[in-house]
């Protein structure tokens, strides 16, 4: 039976960091399929009921980010003013030779 978690992942600044956490969970025994959003700093997986969310944070915690379970409170560390600072700039749109990507606005 599979089973369907939803992630907060911290730490991601641009579509390659996005990548590498993607990259990084892939890897794990028993994922079907990962999908990250780099504008909503969330990551949703489908895998088999036994593969545990703290071996899915890790593998993010080893690709250099930090990632919880939707729901659940996240220890505070050393990088805690990293992650606030992440969480206070704003996203918009830019549109480069026809193609939208997302950009932090610095203020």
């Amino acid at each position: 039976m599979d089973k369907k978690e939803t992630y907060n992942i911290y730490g991601m600044t641009c579509s390659n960091c996005a990548l590498h956490v993607r990259k990084a969970v892939e890897k794990l025994d028993g994922i079907r399929e990962v999908n990250v959003n780099l504008i909503t700093n969330s990551m949703s997986i489908t895998a088999d009921d036994s593969l545990s969310s703290s071996l899915v944070c890790n593998a993010v915690k080893n690709a250099g980010y930090k990632a919880k379970l939707s729901g659940y409170n996240i220890e505070k560390e050393d990088n805690e003013e990293d992650i606030e600072t992440v969480k206070l700039k704003k996203w918009k749109v830019v549109t480069d030779n026809g193609k939208e990507r997302p950009a932090f606005i610095d203020e």
